[in-house]
């Protein structure tokens, strides 16, 4: 039985969930640099679950940084989706970058976006420019070393010390004469 406790315990220490993460991004759009930040779930290579979005043109900040909103391309292109998915070596990118819910049909200024292996841009919709190509530069990085576990991760954690204790509590000496 303790056996069962002490591998039981161990299992669950060792069993990961996929946490949130804050990573730095880089690209190059005709000369351009594009650069900054946001939040996701890592599981792999692919990013998920993108949110407090920073995108920055030439060092220029967009129109409602931190908010912006997160989509991707629909598989025959012909709509936007919820929720974009990028790749820390940008090998499976498809995220489009906004100030405004295109969904909903809703106005925007500012867009960026990657669809790997079809186009990269970025475009102002104020003064019409845009610039494209069909090169993928993007690379995101882990900012920062470790990220917080979260509350679910401490809770297993917590349990498997428990009954690590509980077995070793239970456990009954042998003494020799």
């Amino acid at each position: 039985m303790n056996r069962f406790l002490i591998a039981a315990s161990v299992a669950a220490l060792s069993a990961g969930t996929a946490q949130a993460t804050h990573f730095n991004f880089t690209d190059t759009v005709q000369g351009h640099s594009v650069t900054g930040s946001f939040d996701g779930t890592l599981s792999g290579d692919l990013i998920t679950d993108m949110s407090n979005i920073f995108v920055f043109v030439d060092g220029i900040g967009f129109h409602d940084n931190g908010s912006l909103q997160s989509f991707h391309f629909n598989d025959d292109f012909s709509a936007y989706e919820y929720g974009g998915i990028a790749s820390l070596d940008g090998a499976h990118d498809n995220f489009f970058f906004v100030d405004g819910d295109v969904v909903l049909g809703e106005y925007y200024t500012n867009y960026y976006y990657t669809v790997t292996n079809i186009s990269t841009g970025i475009g102002n919709t104020n003064s019409q420019q845009f610039y494209g190509g069909a090169t993928d530069n993007f690379h995101a990085t882990v900012a920062g070393s470790s990220p917080t576990p979260e509350p679910a991760s401490w809770a297993m954690m917590v349990g498997g010390f428990g009954l690590i204790g509980a077995a070793l509590r239970r456990r009954t000496t042998v003494r020799f004469a």
